[in-house]
């Protein structure tokens, strides 16, 4: 029977019979957590090993929290404080599990992104995020951290948004076709 007329998020009128019959057994919400969870480690990691190849453990984390919290990026050598690293990691994976939550719903609860494979949905997924997280760092480096650009590179910066994308996209994608199977 199909139940027209019904609206999803205040979209347009959605017919019902072209929905996911899984759709209320996918728990979107754990994967959404478990992705931006990994989107958030892909970054830390990747900028711990830099970090470490400079010889300068998790002075990345302190900087970003020094920028974001004091409006200023420390100059080199000055001592790591582990306060200012734990509040930016916090603030860090929520920023990543907040857009792992919205990718998550849209992907498992009767997604609107193109494609008859998964492949082709997680290319278009980890574009979506790329963008994203992109427009998230640029708003932070415009509106919070002076300089934070020039200090880290835009090269880094890149690389690290284009690896969690896609780590993220991956398990999402993944997850999702995996919970629709039935398995």
């Amino acid at each position: 029977m199909t139940e027209r007329g019904t609206s999803v998020r205040g979209g347009p009128p959605v017919d019902r019979a072209d929905a996911d019959p899984n759709v209320q057994h996918i728990p979107w919400v754990f994967e959404g957590i478990l992705a931006g969870v990994i989107g958030a480690a892909t970054v830390a990691v990747l900028f711990l090993v830099f970090d470490l190849l400079e010889g300068r453990p998790l002075w990345t984390p302190f900087a970003l929290g020094a920028g974001l919290f004091r409006g200023e990026i420390p100059p080199r050598g000055t001592p790591i404080e582990p306060v200012l690293i734990t509040a930016y990691t916090v603030l860090h994976g929520g920023v990543f599990t907040a857009v792992g939550l919205l990718a998550a719903s849209e992907l498992m609860t009767g997604s609107r992104l193109p494609g008859a494979g998964s492949r082709s949905r997680a290319l278009v997924l980890a574009t979506l995020l790329l963008v994203a997280f992109s427009a998230i760092f640029a708003g932070f480096a415009a509106l919070g951290v002076p300089g934070v650009m020039q200090l880290f590179g835009i090269g880094r910066i890149a690389l690290a948004n284009l690896l969690a994308s896609g780590a993220m996209a991956v398990t999402l994608t993944y997850r999702s076709e995996h919970a629709r199977i039935g398995g």
